[in-house]
């Protein structure tokens, strides 16, 4: 999945905007949005202005895209956006004003269309919008359903203030019971926004004339179900500091080089305000509930399929067979999805540099196999692709052999310890897909996995034996 920092909500002043870009240009974002959302009063984004800030992202390699206002007032807005547009690789259009645009540009329909459902993303589409970014209260069915039916790629904020509303009338400027046209940008001395509390709880920041959730939105420990979600792109709300290493964060977590549990704790430490995930969840928006998964082992990460310890049971007179070794290891060792993928991940990078395995799969030509836990919601993709086996610790976009089952019965599956046709048969795994290339995958790609586990327990049980 690619990553994408949305616009800046509040009014930070070109001295931090420009700094806020040069920081981001930077980290390992894929989209970079830019432009004025809330109140074109004090928008700071001039084609000049903009052309500088073009200019340093994409030197970084980053694709800028303008996003428009989201209440237009006068025809004037509308011009003045419709120039910016010349300047940038893609617009995002957050009101029905600027959808005759998407003729001409690029064009990416914004959270504030409110797309509820894969009927409007089609029309959407049908109107020459490129990608849909879904509104922030959907949850995980909703936003699967939408994905799978709509025919452009679609994109769900994970992390930021999210907006709850917006008016035509400034509540910063009421406050200091100032009309909006003569406020003199009050907002400016909020640079995130007025909190509103109830009793000792924050509730709302009120951000000119949007109001924002107090806390923190987070998705980093559900990226793998968005994944598996058809979800194209996670977007991050930009937050006045440490938006580059929240970026940084949730990318290390894609490309597997993070546990979600770790970013977890990280994210809380640069988020004071606390953080949120209800609506996603289906519960109240203020709440954060972990989903359900297994507890997860300290060093999941770098962990063998052979136990750290010595078992209690262990003789030292006598070699353990392979079988018995195999047993052991299966009592001692939980199986989360985390653990499977980084196990099977190590066994794909052997396979990778082994001659004969590689000439034998060398009729794979990009194969997507998909598994899918069903117990715990989380998948994984392995691509076989000609000579090379790659795993990814989720799985976006169409497959060729998708398997369904538990955690526990997908590792028997890879792992030799049950028979694929019986596990399919019994109804404890369910194949959808291809079925000329599910019987080439059981045939070809799971005997070599089985077969190079074997091997490694047989090296690992010799050497076991040797420490006896």
């Amino acid at each position: 999945m690619k990553i994408s920092v949305g616009p800046a909500p509040s009014h930070w002043g070109r001295k931090k905007i420009r700094k806020f870009y040069r920081e981001l240009a930077e980290s390992p974002a894929d989209h970079v949005y830019v432009g004025e959302t809330v109140c074109a009063e004090r928008s700071c984004f001039s084609p000049t202005f903009l052309t500088g800030l073009c200019d340093t992202l994409r030197r970084a390699g980053k694709q800028v895209f303008a996003s428009s206002l989201i209440l237009v007032k006068e025809s004037e807005r509308f011009c003045a956006f419709r120039e910016l547009a010349e300047l940038v690789d893609g617009i995002e259009i957050n009101s029905p004003t600027f959808l005759s645009l998407a003729r001409h540009h690029f064009a990416i329909g914004g959270a504030f269309l409110h797309v509820h459902n894969s009927v409007t993303a089609n029309s959407m589409a049908a109107r020459k919008v490129n990608k849909i970014v879904l509104p922030h209260e959907l949850g995980l069915d909703t936003i699967s359903l939408i994905a799978g039916r709509c025919s452009v790629p679609v994109e769900v904020v994970v992390h930021g203030h999210i907006p709850i509303g917006i008016s035509a009338a400034c509540q910063t400027a009421r406050s200091f019971r100032r009309n909006g046209e003569g406020c003199g940008n009050l907002c400016g001395r909020y640079p995130e926004g007025m909190v509103l509390q109830a009793g000792q709880k924050p509730l709302f920041r009120i951000e000119g004339p949007q109001t924002l959730s107090a806390a923190t939105y987070c998705l980093v420990e559900c990226l793998s179900q968005l994944a598996e979600a058809g979800v194209d792109t996670v977007r991050i709300l930009p937050q006045l500091n440490h938006t580059a290493r929240i970026v940084r964060i949730y990318r290390d977590v894609l490309d597997l080089k993070t546990d979600c549990h770790d970013a977890l704790k990280e994210l809380k430490a640069v988020c004071p305000s606390g953080l949120c995930n209800g609506w996603f969840l289906g519960k109240a928006g203020w709440v954060y509930e972990s989903p359900h998964m297994p507890s997860r082992r300290v060093k999941s990460h770098a962990r063998s399929v052979m136990p750290n310890r010595k078992p209690l049971d262990a003789k030292p007179q006598r070699c353990i067979s392979e079988t018995d070794r195999f047993a052991l290891k299966n009592s001692c060792w939980v199986h989360s999805t985390d653990d499977i993928i980084c196990e099977v991940a190590r066994l794909a990078e052997t396979m990778n540099r082994d001659s004969r395995f590689v000439k034998e799969l060398a009729g794979f030509k990009r194969t997507r196999l998909v598994l899918s836990a069903t117990d715990t919601g989380r998948g994984f993709l392995i691509l076989l692709d000609k000579q090379r086996v790659t795993v990814r610790p989720y799985s976006d976009g169409p497959f060729d052999v998708r398997i369904r089952a538990s955690e526990q019965i997908l590792w028997d599956v890879l792992s030799g310890r049950m028979d694929a046709d019986a596990a399919f048969f019994s109804g404890k795994a369910g194949v959808s897909g291809s079925l000329i290339t599910a019987f080439r995958v059981k045939n070809k790609f799971l005997s070599l996995l089985q077969k190079q586990l074997a091997c490694r327990l047989a090296a690992e049980s010799e050497s076991f034996c040797k420490s006896e």
